[in-house]
């Protein structure tokens, strides 16, 4: 795509009431032109990374689709296809969806609603609320969903899933949820070499999680999102979220994953419809999933979409991602693997560089910039700042 997707709408109507009741909402935003342009860019972009365009109909035999997905996954997915998550971080049309001020705008509306003004489950620590202006922000680099039907996934009762479900958890650790959000922040171990970029220097702070869905997942068990409602006003209530607490036995926060197995509360999980074309947006104290199955016929796409509050760990945490993003980097270490714990990266034609990389917790993603666009820069002013290209005003 050679400029930012137009939304339908200049502002989307958003029902700001049903997030600070239920704790998500959903906003459409795309067109069908829209949607099926940017899904088949998406595809495509997995097509360059794998060699391997992804299908699901005849006249390809089943047995031929499942290893093509076992093949695309193998590829892409450090979490071992749990979710459909697919390791893409860069790449043009990625970074203009991220950057789309017409997002950013609903975001902002969002947080003004809720965050900025204590509203009842959305309360913040004095110094905290008092350090975050929830007027601006930054985006930051996340990943894209790519999940078939269980009929490809399972063929024929095999071991081997290609792609599977997200089992229930938070995407933070509720024994330190408001931890490291202020300075000071201890320094991070200096690099080995001075090639390399410094570790991670602080945490990032994403109090609204996001994705644009490029699919149908309006019925059950087609793979879709499912959460507990509301549990962003009993948060602080649940006294135990996992079979064991942290330190305590088996570990149960990886970095900012918590699987979430009290039964209590996964009881209350459930299925949310969400059209194609569609925004969706929910608390980070929300506990969610995927559906266990996918029986529908289509694979599940998705963009997931992150955004940071302007503040003392997100400003930090930013200007460190922007230099990842400018090398093409990924950071891997500090517990991001945190499904199977799969190494990432390495081979026999892997460089002296590269392993000197992947030793000290990072990879080398595809150049986010293709043969051709050297330079190119999509970006317009707000989106420059979104990127930490430009300090806000």
């Amino acid at each position: 795509m050679n400029a930012p997707v137009q939304s339908p709408v200049d502002t989307p109507e958003i029902d700001v009431g049903h997030f600070l009741e239920h704790g998500y909402v959903s906003v459409p935003f795309l067109s069908p032109t829209e949607i099926e342009e940017l899904r088949t860019t998406i595809l495509k972009i997995v097509e360059h990374r794998t060699q391997h365009f992804p299908v699901y109909h005849p006249p390809y035999t089943l047995e031929y689709l499942h290893n093509l997905h076992c093949s695309i996954s193998s590829k892409l997915s450090s979490t071992g296809g749990a979710g459909g998550v697919m390791d893409i971080h860069y790449d043009l049309a990625l970074d203009r969806i991220r950057t789309d001020p017409r997002i950013f705008s609903i975001v902002k509306h969002i947080w003004s609603q809720s965050y900025g003004c204590s509203a009842p489950g959305f309360e913040l620590p004095p110094n905290v609320f008092s350090s975050y202006d929830f007027t601006r922000g930054y985006c930051t680099i996340d990943r894209i969903c790519l999940r078939c039907p269980d009929s490809i996934s399972n063929y024929s009762g095999r071991k081997k899933r290609a792609t599977k479900c997200l089992t229930p958890h938070l995407d933070c650790c509720p024994e330190s949820i408001h931890s490291g959000l202020l300075p000071p922040f201890p320094p991070p171990p200096p690099p080995s070499s001075s090639n390399l970029p410094s570790a991670k220097p602080c945490r990032m702070w994403r109090p609204v999680q996001c994705f644009l869905l490029l699919s149908s997942n309006l019925l059950p068990s087609t793979g879709g999102i499912e959460l507990a409602p509301g549990y962003h006003k009993t948060f602080f209530d649940v006294d135990d979220w996992t079979s064991s607490r942290c330190g305590d036995g088996e570990q149960s926060c990886f970095g900012p994953f918590t699987a979430v197995r009290n039964r209590s509360v996964t009881k209350d999980i459930r299925h949310i419809p969400v059209s194609a074309g569609s925004l969706f947006f929910w608390d980070e104290k929300i506990p969610h999933a995927t559906a266990l199955a996918h029986l529908g016929s289509e694979g599940r796409v998705a963009i997931y979409l992150g955004f940071l509050p302007h503040g003392p760990c997100n400003s930090l945490y930013k200007e460190w991602e922007r230099g990842l993003w400018e090398r093409g980097l990924i950071w891997v270490g500090g517990g991001q693997n945190w499904i199977n714990g799969k190494e990432v990266g390495g081979g026999e034609d892997e460089s002296e560089e590269d392993k000197e990389l992947r030793a000290s917790g990072f990879i080398r993603e595809k150049q986010r910039i293709e043969k051709g666009q050297e330079g190119v820069q999509p970006f317009d002013a707000v989106g420059r700042k979104l990127m930490g290209i430009e300090e806000w005003d």
